[in-house]
């Protein structure tokens, strides 16, 4: 509505409508401010997270804290590094699960290109689930079941900060706090339940010494193995078969010069050549290699005499790698591919049919379920939430990248 003063000078006022959606917006970046957690939380969080995963790291110094943030600046996760190893990724808001990934034996790096390096098109897959699981928390049916779709929270996580931590949630209409604010008698390690694998004990990767092989004939140079084959070795070598191969002798890991490799060694590399000439490449350079995931089931029942009923499935079904894992004891290959158009730098999420150019291929060879952030509290009553399910991805790139990530319900 417009309304002009006697001086001719118009004045804007606002429909009641437009200032409840201002207050509301208000509101919601007042709310985010609360329920940000500040490095120092992510840092005490993730210091006794890693020394209940593993014994040895229970005095494990930090070595750095990584912000993450989404495509506006805004940090939505930290990365904390450990010495001599480890890594946890924890969320920047209170109002999702704390530990989203971590990793006892690597560190987590930056990429700068993440528009083709999976594990960030994952983190930014989270991150956009985590924004709406923070938006819905604003409703009471929300927070009051927010343990059933999370898994669990900070609340419960980091129970020294329980006054900072209930901060966010007030007001505190769907919470009853016992203990006003008052810290808890003790903190109790994160306890496993149930846990399957890691299933694949090798840590391949596309390089040197592993491409010995792979020499184009018309360039002849070497170029990486390409992702695809990595993953496919992997499996195989997991399953031992075909028997043609001598699968005792290739070491979980390889590090030789060319001119130096060891027989093991060299049976590695010839398994990755063969993979490499049998399954149609794209295209192939020093830095990767691009095959169709479709050439990689082809190959393996029609190569390799792998089970004629295998098929390539579209889209995460996180119920399936499940069972896979769990109940049949076999390692599933996995394919992400970022949506069509994603330029480099750019935050692109992952799981999506689109541009197989920057996909990667993995394997999904682990499941954990694990209750976190137990504890005593003033009252001398446990405190604990719903167990918390990770799958264990081995990207193909040795040891250090391997890692436990968090499957949230939303994913299910």
């Amino acid at each position: 509505m417009l309304f002009a003063s006697c001086t001719d000078k118009a004045t804007m006022v606002s429909k009641p409508e437009d200032t409840q959606e201002a207050k509301q917006k208000l509101n919601s970046l007042a709310l985010d401010r609360k329920c940000q957690v500040t490095p120092e939380m992510a840092k005490d969080v993730a210091k006794h997270f890693i020394g209940s995963m593993d014994k040895d790291l229970a005095n494990a110094t930090i070595k750095e804290v990584i912000p993450i943030t989404d495509e506006n600046g805004k940090v939505c996760m930290y990365a904390v590094n450990f010495s001599p190893r480890g890594n946890v990724i924890l969320t920047a808001d209170i109002r999702n699960a704390p530990i989203y990934s971590f990793s006892t034996t690597g560190y987590y790096s930056p990429q700068t290109d993440e528009g083709t390096d999976p594990f960030s098109c994952m983190i930014n897959e989270a991150i956009a689930v985590n924004k709406l699981i923070a938006q819905d928390f604003s409703s009471d049916q929300m927070r009051l079941s927010a343990g059933d779709l999370s898994g669990h929270s900070w609340k419960d996580y980091d129970p020294m900060k329980w006054v900072v931590l209930t901060e966010c949630e007030k007001p505190e209409d769907s919470y009853h706090d016992p203990c006003e604010g008052q810290p808890a008698k003790k903190r109790l390690p994160d306890t496993v339940l149930f846990q399957v694998g890691p299933l694949i004990q090798t840590h391949w990767e596309q390089g040197k010494p592993y491409n010995c092989y792979t020499k184009h004939p018309l360039f002849q140079k070497r170029f990486a193995t390409g992702c695809v084959a990595v993953a496919m070795a992997q499996i195989m070598r997991y399953h031992k078969y075909p028997k043609r191969y001598d699968w005792d002798i290739m070491p979980d890991e390889c590090d030789g010069e060319y001119e130096d490799m060891t027989e093991g060694e060299k049976a590695v590399a010839g398994l990755l050549a063969d993979i490499y000439f049998s399954v149609k490449v794209i295209f192939s350079s020093n830095d990767g290699t691009f095959m169709f995931p479709e050439e990689a089931v082809h190959i393996l029942k029609f190569k390799f005499g792998y089970n004629k009923k295998m098929k390539l499935s579209v889209g995460f079904d996180y119920p399936s790698i499940k069972n896979e894992i769990v109940a049949k004891r076999r390692p599933v290959f996995m394919c992400g591919l970022p949506p069509k158009g994603a330029n480099r730098g750019e935050k692109q999420k992952i799981f999506w049919k689109g541009d197989i150019k920057n996909g990667h291929a993995f394997v999904i060879d682990g499941y954990k379920r694990m209750i976190a952030g137990r504890r005593i509290d003033c009252e001398g009553k446990l405190r604990q939430n719903l167990p918390a399910d990770y799958l264990h991805i081995n990207f193909g790139w040795k040891r250090t990248d391997d890692r436990w990530v968090y499957i949230s319900r939303y994913l299910e």
